[in-house]
């Protein structure tokens, strides 16, 4: 957990300082956990002495060390040792220093025990624990205050993760994430100035070793102010380093750029405030004396968070500095201010015998308005480029795979579950079914059927559709059934059945009934695919189809019931409105478009074989996918027995389409399902498939559709896209495995409310493919280049830090 405590501090070393806890918070939450309280912090003008006193005799021994400085001085200028200093041991001078150390450590850690500050330490440790991460911002103007070694308060020795950072007083409020724009190399302006004296050379290794964990650093060696300006605002930087020389005159920080040339926040002033505005966040500043330099622009002009030093700091010191904070921040993933923590503790081990207290020089000035980006805020492993080609390639590989017909199981069975999802949309009242059942003697005599054909027929049936195979007579009864045909032959709607090579089921093919007049008769062929289901709905075949069969009929039972209901219904006063249907002759319009497509009225019935799931079919024919109505009773249904002992409710008859099939005999399996319960007899489905011919041409149903192959692409590629998205804005595997499913779901949700509202067949398997495929492959290249990074930080470790520090 981020814990964020913030100290107003306000007054002058000679008076001493009122102090408020302002808040303590939960890294980002407007809630405050405590706030309010008021303590008082004696006079520091002693400390202040004490400061110097360190400061005077830490600068002495760095001089008798020979240090170079990253401090501006004159060309060719020698430094010259009082001659009692020069004539002292370093050993003495490394006594004073340490002392005069450790008195201001010791007054200072006194002056922060005081009763009247107390009482706010310890509202402050109530609610900090040692695992968080904390930071303590002191809100003050007095610079003189951001020279104390704040990080020996005794406070930071049980909370480990803690740090000191200064920050402007004026701000008062809630700390706000920044509007970070995480990149796939995060752009470093790394400038090294006047080397005069000093060695850049390792800082220079040291940050072109962040290209291993995703950084672009782009140096700039010595360049001129008008360089330097014109490159801080032909980009979008995240961090801006300097490494060089610094130094303070008359109150103006400045660092030198080359050997002639040096710049001040004023200078820089609107260039400095382009960058932050197009997204610079953070400044180091390896050099001496960058206090005032970083305290100016995080206060004046907003940036985030910069990073400088108090007072000279050796060369040596500086580049060892810079390898332990970018390996804190940017390999190990730690907030900035905690790297700074972790690479000053791990110096003053290092530096203890050889300057005491060099390890306070680093001090790190934030922003109190924004919240510190972490390195994973400003990287993103994958790249847009990596995510359009990762979501292309897994587009290919799903359509080729389409292609050769590999996912249509999938597609076909997520058709079904899609069929399933949708509402029921009742029974049809425009059609009537007479059952026969087991318990009815099979087959049916001609005379049993003639008679119910008698007593259907005068309640005024629209047509009549017989689903029964009769090649030949059923006797007794033969000639009243005869009767029946030729009386009624334009009510009556005989059946045959033509062979079909695709079907084992049929072998060879059933002729009509004898006295079936062949304007009046129908196949009652119906299509399964491969699994036996029947998605599909044949209207019609071709003429050479129709000359090669034992069946030569154009029109199937479910087309021819639904042109007869379509022809009489426009007729009526309410099918006038359906004019445009109609032929000059009054006639329903039916006919072929100039592809081949069968068309009534102005609706084209067509399945393309290669577009959505359909790939490996037998297209022939005039065939669309099916769309039932419902999986339920689909028609008021009376039983054979009933119709024949004259039991009938002229309603259920008059002016509609009665069917007569066999219920429990060769049962179909439909997208309804599979089981000998979900089983839909074929009178059913015939009757089913009219209701839907009849719907479509009326324009109250929509035609099952799939969109064209361009459309199927763009779609699967967008999902595709999607997921790569969410890849590259989510670091955590959690986050981005939930980001998939929730995608899945909203794709599913999208997918099945096209289908149930307008009867699009969207591609939902193959983009789920596609999207899935995307998420592994760009999660894998994640890992790899994880793996890659450890790698390289082995490598980063072994080359800066294995190497010999004392001999930059």
């Amino acid at each position: 957990m981020v814990k964020v405590v913030k100290l107003a501090v306000e007054g002058e070393l000679e008076s001493g300082y009122a102090v408020e806890l302002v808040d303590i918070r939960e890294d980002g939450k407007p809630t405050s956990i405590e706030g309010g309280v008021i303590g008082q912090l004696p006079p520091a003008i002693e400390i202040y002495r004490d400061y110097l006193a360190w400061k005077e005799r830490y600068e002495q021994l760095c001089n008798l060390h020979q240090q170079s400085f990253r401090g501006l001085r004159k060309r060719n200028s020698a430094v010259k040792l009082p001659t009692e200093i020069s004539q002292r041991s370093r050993s003495e001078c490394r006594r004073e220093c340490q002392a005069a150390a450790n008195r201001l450590k010791a007054n200072f850690k006194e002056w922060l025990e005081s009763r009247e500050f107390r009482k706010v330490l310890d509202k402050v440790q109530i609610h900090l624990n040692p695992q968080d991460n904390i930071r303590v911002l002191i809100q003050t103007e007095d610079l003189n205050l951001w020279k104390f070694p704040w990080s020996e308060w005794n406070l930071f020795e049980n909370y480990h993760r803690g740090e000191v950072c200064f920050s402007p007083s004026e701000f008062r409020g809630i700390e706000e994430p920044l509007a970070t724009r995480r990149r796939k190399d995060v752009n470093i302006l790394a400038v090294f100035g006047d080397s005069s004296g000093i060695n850049l050379d390792k800082d220079e290794k040291t940050i072109k070793g962040l290209r291993s964990v995703g950084a672009e650093p782009q140096p700039m060696k010595e360049p001129g102010v008008k360089q330097f300006r014109d490159r801080l605002r032909e980009k979008q930087w995240d961090i801006l380093f300097f490494s060089g020389h610094g130094n303070s005159e008359d109150r103006e920080e400045k660092i030198r750029l080359n050997g002639e040339e040096w710049v001040t926040p004023e200078r820089m002033k609107s260039d400095l405030k382009e960058a932050i505005g197009n997204g610079l966040k953070i400044a180091i500043l390896n050099s001496c004396l960058g206090l005032g330099f970083a305290r100016q622009v995080v206060s004046e002009f907003h940036l985030p968070i910069a990073i400088a030093m108090r007072e000279k700091v050796p060369n040596e010191f500086a580049q060892t500095f810079l390898e332990y904070v970018l390996i804190e921040y940017a390999q190990k993933g730690e907030p900035l201010y905690v790297a700074v923590r972790k690479a000053r503790e791990r110096l003053a081990d290092d530096w203890r015998d050889r300057l005491p207290g060099v390890e306070w020089l680093p001090v790190t000035c934030m922003n109190p308005a924004t919240r510190p980006p972490t390195w994973a805020d400003l990287h993103r492993p994958v790249a847009l480029r990596e995510v359009a080609f990762a979501s292309l390639l897994c587009t290919t590989l799903v359509m080729v795979a389409r292609f050769m017909g590999l996912l249509q199981p999938l597609e076909l069975a997520a058709f079904d579950h899609l069929m399933r999802m949708r509402p029921d949309e009742g029974p049809d009242d425009r059609f009537s079914i007479v059952t026969i059942t087991d318990e009815d003697d099979f087959p049916v005599t001609d005379k049993t059927l003639a008679q119910a054909l008698e007593n259907l027929i005068q309640h005024q049936p629209l047509a009549i559709g017989l689903d029964i195979l009769r090649p030949e007579d059923q006797p007794p009864g033969s000639e009243a059934l005869t009767a029946q045909f030729h009386k009624n032959k334009e009510l009556i709607v005989g059946i045959c059945q033509y062979e079909d090579s695709t079907n084992k089921k049929i072998t060879h093919g059933h002729p009509p009934h004898p006295a079936n007049h062949e304007n009046y008769v129908a196949f009652n062929n119906i299509i399964e695919d491969n699994d036996g289901f029947v998605r599909r709905l044949l209207l019609a075949r071709t003429a050479r189809e129709e000359n090669q069969s034992k069946c030569p009929v154009s029109y199937s039972l479910s087309a021819y019931l639904a042109l007869t209901y379509l022809e009489k219904y426009l007729e009526t006063e309410e099918g006038s409105m359906f004019g445009h249907l109609k032929t000059e002759e009054g006639l329903l319009k039916i006919g072929e478009t100039s592809e081949g497509n069968l068309m009534i009225g102005d609706v084209v019935f067509k399945l393309e074989k290669g577009k959505g799931f359909y790939y490996k079919i037998d297209d022939s024919g005039h065939q669309v996918l099916s769309n039932y109505r419902n999986r339920k009773q689909f028609a008021y249904e009376i039983p054979l027995k009933q119709v024949v002992k004259g039991n009938i409710d002229p309603d259920k008859i008059q002016n509609r389409i009665v069917l007569i099939g066999v219920m429990d005999r060769e049962k179909l399996a439909t997208p309804f399902g599979n089981r000998s319960t979900q089983k839909m007899s074929g009178v059913v489905v015939h009757a089913q498939m009219a209701s839907q011919i009849i719907d479509t041409v009326l324009k109250k149903r929509h035609l099952p559709w799939f969109w064209p192959l361009w459309g199927d692409v763009v779609w699967i590629v967008f999902w595709s896209f999607v997921a790569g998205l969410l890849i590259r804005y989510y670091r955590s595997p959690l986050q981005q495995r939930l980001g998939i499913i929730v995608t899945i779901g909203v794709l599913y949700g999208v997918c099945s409310f096209v289908f149930s509202t307008m009867a699009g067949c969207l591609p939902l398997v193959p983009s789920a493919l596609s999207l899935v495929a995307t998420g592994v492959i760009l999660e894998g290249y994640i890992n790899s280049q994880f793996r890659g990074q450890k790698s390289a930080k082995v490598l980063f470790l072994g080359k800066y830090l294995g190497s010999d520090n004392h001999g930059s």
